[in-house]
């Protein structure tokens, strides 16, 4: 009960926070992303500046398919074999499940909100790992962030720029 507590208060934690930091960010002003253009520059010049960016909901899925396939295989490869009915990634300590977002506006390392550059039908996705229940640890799972760069759209400078994101990345097992 307690674990389930604990990662029910992050995903809402995750949540909370971007969702306030949307409100706060297009409260302010409108954002420079809409009808084909980001800015200055139109969808269809950001997809050919900036190749596999962007992508559909359906060739998300794909990849992520390929990516287990794969990820499976160099497994095999390296002796381990998995078993049938694994949770998450697998991992018997603390699995994580990994869910995509496609946030509009996220907070950048330097606490700065950003406005994030989608191109509608084709977005940004953004991985988010969330613990799941059911590992090994005798710890306590914890959800420890990653940094992700994500095209931005600078609205002082009128340009287009990555930038660099913390999310939460894998889950690992710490003593308690």
């Amino acid at each position: 009960m307690f674990y389930q507590m604990i990662t029910l208060c992050v995903i809402l934690m995750i949540m909370t926070c971007y969702s306030q930091k949307t409100d706060d960010i297009t409260r302010d002003r409108k954002s420079p992303c809409s009808n084909s253009k980001c800015g200055k520059y139109s969808y269809r010049k950001i997809l050919k500046m900036f190749p596999g960016t962007f992508y559909t909901r359906k060739q998300i899925e794909g990849n992520e398919r390929q990516f287990r396939v794969a990820r499976m295989k160099y497994l095999v490869e390296q002796g381990i074999h998995m078993k049938s009915g694994m949770i998450g990634d697998g991992d018997s300590c603390c699995p994580t499940k990994t869910l995509t977002f496609t946030n509009f506006t996220m907070t950048n390392i330097d606490g700065e909100n950003k406005y994030l550059v989608h191109t509608p039908p084709k977005y940004q996705f953004i991985p988010h790992g969330v613990c799941m229940k059911g590992g090994t640890c005798d710890g306590i799972c914890v959800n420890e962030p990653v940094t992700h760069s994500l095209l931005t759209y600078n609205v002082e400078k009128g340009k287009l720029e990555f930038d660099l994101f913390i999310v939460p990345g894998y889950c690992s097992c710490k003593s308690v």
